[in-house]
């Protein structure tokens, strides 16, 4: 499969994911050099390194310059995404923009984990089941059998 530049929907997406639940406070990263955070002020800019890194990355493999573009947040077209898609859609960024040498420790390699963290932490019934598990413990599934 050969690396592409995702299109500036698919950043809209990611960014709307990381704002769409204030309640959780703003999402926040952190590398060597940088302390992120994204807020709506922030979008725009966080976007543009989003963007940035991906063409990054596939200029690197395809050993060309890199052409910049210019990135500016907006809301997505759809916002009915599920967390289920938003990982994948976030995996998918990932999987594009991780292909050069400074990708590691970089702060849109942070900013992906910062929002997978968040969105597993929303997944359905992740709260659910035990922290800490023992030899007492019994999983979700076996407790609703036995109800």
């Amino acid at each position: 499969m050969t690396a592409f530049v995702v299109h500036v929907e698919h950043i809209h997406v990611l960014l709307w994911a990381g704002l769409r639940d204030p309640r959780l406070g703003a999402l926040r990263w952190n590398t060597a050099t940088v302390a992120g955070e994204l807020q709506p002020e922030t979008a725009s800019t966080v976007g543009q390194m989003l963007l940035d890194e991906n063409i990054a990355s596939v200029a690197h493999l395809h050993n060309e310059p890199p052409a910049p573009e210019i990135y500016k947040y907006r809301p997505p077209a759809q916002r009915g995404w599920t967390n289920v898609e938003l990982l994948n859609a976030l995996h998918c960024y990932r999987y594009q923009s991780c292909e050069h040498p400074d990708w590691e420790g970089s702060e849109a390699q942070a900013f992906t984990e910062a929002l997978e963290a968040r969105l597993i932490h929303r997944l359905p019934g992740y709260s659910s089941g035990p922290w800490a598990i023992t030899p007492s413990s019994v999983p979700s599934a076996a407790r609703t059998r036995g109800a």
